[in-house]
């Protein structure tokens, strides 16, 4: 039987709901409620619709998706699934053997439809205000694109999001 190293970070989670601008206390929202939100959310959904947002020729993370979202006991356990770059369908490559300045870049073929990429791993526990990164046999935890990928849901998707044309009343926004 082989055993396979995880190495676990542990993380506290300060802000995680709804904020009136310049103000400190939340107006709603909890951690747990946006959990419950990503789940529902991704019901039914295939991977590819699970990004929520573009990223930019600046970033150098790719896009992030939602490969699974499990709940048990009062934590949840979330699986990303972070795109590596490629170029014409192939992820590049180098033997690790080679000298310097004389490596070979090796373009490797990708299944058509698929997203190159890795997963990671988080472990949720809202009641504690408190999450961590789970990493296996990759370096990365891409903890920030994580953080990120949360924050941009709750601000597209959540419960609380009102989709519609925007009116200005004063100084009130109304959405119709």
């Amino acid at each position: 039987m082989s055993t396979e190293k995880a190495h676990v970070s542990f993380y506290k989670i300060t802000h995680c709901a709804y904020f009136a601008r310049g103000k400190e206390t939340p107006m709603f929202g909890s951690v747990q409620e946006v959990l419950e939100d990503l789940q529902a959310w991704s019901n039914g959904k295939k991977l590819i619709e699970t990004k929520v947002t573009e990223i930019n020729e600046t970033d150098s993370s790719g896009n992030t998706y939602l490969l699974d979202i499990e709940t048990k006991q009062e934590t949840w356990l979330i699986t990303a699934w972070n795109e590596t770059a490629s170029t014409d369908g192939q992820v590049a490559s180098v033997q690790g053997e080679s000298n310097v300045g004389e490596a070979e870049v090796h373009m490797n073929g990708i299944v058509e439809g698929s997203i190159p990429g890795y997963a990671t791993y988080f472990w949720v526990i809202p009641t504690r205000n408190i999450f961590a990164s789970i990493r296996f046999q990759h370096p990365y935890t891409a903890q920030k694109p994580f953080r990120a990928y949360v924050n941009k849901f709750m601000e597209c998707h959540g419960r609380h999001v009102v989709v519609g044309d925007r009116i200005r009343l004063s100084n009130l926004w109304l959405h119709q």
